[in-house]
């Protein structure tokens, strides 16, 4: 509870609030973040940000925060970011251990369409999870049901065009053969 009201009154300084579903556990914080700055957005403008405590440590850089809004135009600020090859291993993680995210599916075939380098997401996944992909369990996984059963609910509200289910799998299924 005073994790929250201390969160909550930095954030007094920002067009946000702090959502009191935020989860302040020994190894985790998840915020949820309600704001109002982007009219574009239909529906709930809320950002889930997760800040996981973990013994391994991805490859990350520096990089620095670019503010379009004159709210931010004063703040500097530099955050250690994974880099995408991380992100991509982090998203095949959540898919083989069965977390049944849609998200994870549409953000692993976002970002396998980039010039990534698979083999530091090979290495990445070696040095995380203790083992190598296995990629026809991996092809497996894509196409579990709980996904496609929860494409439109949990992602409509995210995207300004949703795109097809199956044509996110076809391509991804592509996408995978194709770079691993």
């Amino acid at each position: 509870r005073n994790n929250y009201s201390n969160i909550a009154k930095y954030s007094s300084d920002y067009p946000i609030k702090i959502d009191k579903r935020s989860i302040f556990e020994r190894d985790r914080l998840q915020l949820f973040i309600i704001y109002d700055i982007i009219p574009d957005i239909r529906g709930v403008k809320e950002l889930k940000v997760d800040i996981l405590q973990d013994y391994y440590i991805p490859k990350h850089e520096r990089k620095g925060l670019l503010f379009s809004y004159p709210e931010f135009e004063n703040k500097n600020s530099i955050l250690k970011t994974y880099v995408l090859e991380s992100v991509v291993c982090d998203k095949i993680g959540r898919i083989l251990d069965v977390d049944n995210e849609p998200r994870d599916l549409y953000d692993l075939w976002y970002l396998l369409k980039l010039n990534l380098d698979i083999n530091i997401i090979r290495k990445e996944f070696k040095n995380k999870y203790g083992y190598e992909i296995i990629i026809p369990n991996f092809l497996r996984e894509i196409v579990n049901d709980d996904y496609r059963q929860n494409w439109r609910n949990r992602l409509i509200y995210q995207m300004f065009a949703l795109p097809d289910f199956d044509m996110v799998i076809k391509d991804l299924n592509k996408l995978i053969k194709e770079k691993f």
